[in-house]
């Protein structure tokens, strides 16, 4: 559900500590399962990934797409990336059960 990525900073090796940040769409359809109940499922891949991870808000939608962006080293920002895409494409009843 990617639609596109752009990437700044430099990353020369997976075990940099150089902060990249990675901008990401996904549907807006989509921004309730990835953010959560209470915000729970977006804490937990911020936590869990280390990343900053910054939501746009509602009125920034264009085209029908959010943009969210992650900050952090690059496997921590590819971890959230992944994060991200897997909670989109799980069962809209199991993202919520996990949000509780």
């Amino acid at each position: 559900a990617v639609v596109s990525t752009q990437s700044t900073g430099t990353a020369s090796t997976d075990k940099s500590d150089d902060k990249i940040s990675k901008e990401i769409k996904i549907p807006n359809s989509n921004a309730g399962m990835v953010i959560g109940k209470k915000a729970a499922v977006i804490n937990e891949i911020r936590n869990f990934s280390n990343c900053k991870v910054l939501i746009a808000k509602d009125s920034e939608v264009a085209d029908d797409l959010r943009v969210i962006q992650i900050t952090g080293t690059p496997r921590d920002v590819h971890l959230a990336d992944y994060l991200i895409t897997a909670v989109q494409q799980m069962p809209r009843d199991l993202s919520q059960a996990i949000a509780r």
